[in-house]
Parts: structure tokens; C-alpha cells; sequence
């Protein structure tokens, strides 16, 4: 009885936590877009702002992080060497299962360039984040490859998520060509980072308010690309022959993520 009413009430604490962290997300969303951006953006010199504005979205980012984590919403862990995502023009490539993916891999990194959507380019709150970090706007497929291959070749580094969007119930989705492309064509320095989540939450189909059982714990893998994978991404290729590179990369590194995301 006794501990049917603890794990209840630890169910509720997380309940509330979850509501109020994604409040302070949304008001600290706010806060930027109004008021700290527009003054970074009229006070800062162009050359700077960019690292700037991704410096103050990393510390938030690692803020939010810490409130969650400090109240018993969730726990991580990260495996392997996180240095080596701060390396200048390294290609970031993760697999997508719940919402806080980019929040994390962005806490992790001071200075990181990454997609976002045209919609928070029109949104009045976030246009002034987005276009002060410099961040890369989702448009056509053609113009969004040849954005991120030149912000790799000039040596920022790029989170991509070869889903495309968040898998369902943890499960891997189907790769999109457009990572192996830009892995290709910018034949840029790759970290895989392999992302579990468990128990299952924030997936594609699940409301910020439908948490699981127990506390779940995220793990962040930062693993190194195997020697196939290695030799697609740092050949020079032709037309023909990149179209065939890239076709077998993607398919490599869709096997890749699967073996690797299978439970120890």
C-alpha cells in the first residue's frame, strides 16, 4: 500500500514537473525572442553575432536540462567522448525518438548549427533566435543540401537527423537521403550519436503530459563511423557515381543505427 501510494505520488510530482518545465520553456522562448535577441541583434557586431546568439541557446538549452533533471523529471547519460563534438565542420548525425534530441545535443555544444522550420522563421517570438543564430531554414530540398554542405565546408558544425522527423514509440524511422548527401558531397568530419530513450517518452505520437510509469532515463551514445561507412564519406565521386555513393551510405548507415540501437 505504502508503496503503491509513493510511486503515485512521484507519478503526479513528475506530472506537475513536466508541465511546469515546458512553461519555463515557452516563457523562456518568449523572453529571448523579445527582449534578449532584438538587443544582441542591434548591439553586437554581425562577425559575433551568430556565436553569441547560439552561445545564449546552448546555455538556456543546458539550463532547461538541468531544472528537469534537478525536479526528477528525467535522467541521462552520456557514453563516449563528448569533445569530439566540439571539433569545427563535424557533421552531427542522431536518430530522432523524442522531443528533447536537439535540446540535448545543443546543451552539449556552445557554438552548433542545425535545420529548423520555416514556421519559427515567420513566428514574431522565434524569427529574432532563429535568424541571429544563423540557423539553416527547412526550405527546398536542393537549396537546404547546398546551405549545409557550404556551412560545413566553412567550418561549422551541423546536427542533422537523417528521419526527418521523430520516430514513433522509439522505434528507428526510414532514412531520408538528404544526411548521406550532405555527409557526401561535404565529405566533413562525422559523429554518429546513437539516442535511446527508456522508458519511451516525447515520441512522435505522445502529449508533453502523457509521461511513463518511471522516470525516464536518455542516453546519448557518441559513437565512430565504421570503415564501410568511413570510405563512402571522404571519396571524391563524379554525378553518377555520388548518386550511387549516397544511395548505398544511407543504407549503410540505416544498418548502422539498427545494430547499434539494439539493447546491450
Amino acid at each position: 500500500m505504502f508503496n503503491q501510494l509513493t510511486a503515485k505520488l512521484n507519478y503526479a510530482w513528475r506530472l506537475f514537473g513536466t508541465g511546469f518545465s515546458f512553461f519555463c520553456f515557452g516563457l523562456g522562448s518568449l523572453i529571448l525572442g523579445v527582449i534578449v535577441f532584438p538587443v544582441l541583434y542591434l548591439f553586437k557586431p554581425l562577425i559575433t553575432l551568430k556565436e553569441s546568439a547560439r552561445y545564449v541557446i546552448h546555455k538556456s538549452f543546458q539550463t532547461f536540462i538541468w531544472m528537469m533533471k534537478s525536479m526528477g523529471v528525467l535522467d541521462y547519460k552520456v557514453e563516449g567522448d563528448i569533445n569530439r563534438l566540439n571539433q569545427s565542420g563535424t557533421l552531427i548525425l542522431a536518430n530522432h525518438p523524442t522531443l528533447l534530441d536537439v535540446v540535448f545535443i545543443i546543451s552539449f555544444m556552445p557554438n552548433v548549427n542545425c535545420v529548423v522550420k520555416q514556421g519559427l522563421w515567420r513566428n514574431p517570438l522565434t524569427r529574432a533566435v532563429v535568424h541571429s543564430a544563423g540557423y539553416i531554414r527547412n526550405d527546398t530540398p536542393k537549396a537546404l543540401i547546398n546551405h549545409c554542405v557550404d556551412n560545413l565546408n566553412e567550418g561549422e558544425s551541423l546536427i542533422i537527423f537523417p528521419e526527418g522527423t521523430r520516430g514513433r514509440q522509439g522505434k528507428l524511422g526510414k532514412f531520408k537521403r538528404g544526411a548521406a548527401q550532405i555527409a557526401v558531397r561535404s565529405q566533413a568530419n562525422i559523429v554518429p550519436i546513437i539516442i535511446s530513450c527508456h522508458p519511451n517518452t516525447l515520441s512522435k505520437q505522445e502529449k508533453w503530459y502523457q509521461i511513463p510509469v518511471t522516470k525516464p532515463l536518455f542516453c546519448f551514445k557518441i559513437s565512430t563511423l565504421d570503415s564501410e561507412l568511413h570510405h563512402f564519406s571522404k571519396l571524391d565521386y563524379d554525378d553518377f557515381t555520388r548518386s550511387k555513393a549516397v544511395r548505398q551510405f544511407n543504407t549503410r548507415l540505416y544498418e548502422y543505427f539498427k545494430i547499434n540501437l539494439k539493447p546491450d
